[in-house]
């Protein structure tokens, strides 16, 4: 009899803790299933922030002419060597130049001059002054130049860029900081949406006209983002400030081209 009871009594125990165990089982698994799910909130915002950074980490916003070279027109008219189409710099430590090819390339349009050395020729800078504002061109040549480190000449393959703007560039009214902070504010969940490593240099080129208008506003090459360059198509013609036309030679207001650069940096 007393065995019995005693066994009874173990039973109870047993089941008494197994439904503590069960209990404590519960709690401390709800408990790890509320901490694995702020865990998960936590992760996926640490995820995002640093998918946000490295897809766009220096995110491109720039609007400038195709080329950072640039000659006014009234310059470039008055060249009469390859020096005094590019920046001081450039030719810095260069000389002897020789084979100079002028090309302007414009859609089906191509055009090429030699010459033999760093002067002009007749038929070089007849094609200098056939270029009109917003064309651009690019100068190949080989020459000597003197390396720093060595003091020693070394051939050279010379190779420059250069864009044709107006004596005053068109001016956008509130500033270019200002111009490029509406661009960026108005497209923030557009950059936001991007995901991976597709970002590419998208260039959008648009025309101020003489009266200040943006017109002609078109994709040169996407950004790898259609939902981004279909957001800046729309923008670029909604600025909320004005543009003073650019100016010619004479002061005449005339239409200029921009290429708005962004994404990241490209050739």
């Amino acid at each position: 009899m007393k065995r019995n009871i005693l066994i009874f009594s173990a039973a109870v125990m047993t089941l008494g803790l197994f439904g503590f165990g069960i209990q404590n089982w519960n709690r401390k698994g709800a408990n790890q299933n509320l901490t694995a799910g702020a865990q998960r909130a936590e992760i996926s915002k640490i995820d995002e922030t640093r998918t946000k950074k490295e897809v766009h980490p220096d995110f491109l916003l720039k609007v400038e002419a195709r080329f950072l070279a640039t000659i006014s027109k009234e310059k470039l008219n008055q060249a009469l060597t390859i020096k005094d189409l590019v920046p001081e710099k450039a030719t810095k430590d260069m000389c002897a130049f020789n084979d100079v090819h002028i090309f302007f390339e414009n859609g089906s349009e191509k055009k090429i001059e030699i010459g033999n050395n760093e002067r002009l020729n007749d038929k070089q800078r007849e094609l200098l002054a056939s270029l009109d504002y917003s064309n651009d061109f690019h100068i190949e040549a080989t020459c000597s130049y003197q390396n720093p480190e060595t003091g020693k000449m070394e051939p050279y393959d010379f190779v420059y860029y250069i864009s044709v703007v107006p004596e005053k560039q068109a001016e956008y009214s509130l500033g270019s900081d200002a111009l490029l902070q509406y661009l960026r504010d108005n497209s923030q969940k557009e950059i936001d949406r991007m995901s991976g490593d597709r970002l590419q240099p998208g260039r959008i080129q648009f025309t101020v006209t003489s009266s200040g208008e943006v017109k002609n506003v078109s994709l040169n090459s996407t950004s790898g983002f259609m939902h981004l360059d279909v957001a800046y198509l729309d923008l670029i013609p909604k600025t909320t400030g004005k543009w003073e036309p650019a100016l010619n030679a004479k002061g005449e207001k005339i239409n200029q081209q921009f290429i708005f650069f962004y994404g990241i940096e490209g050739c």
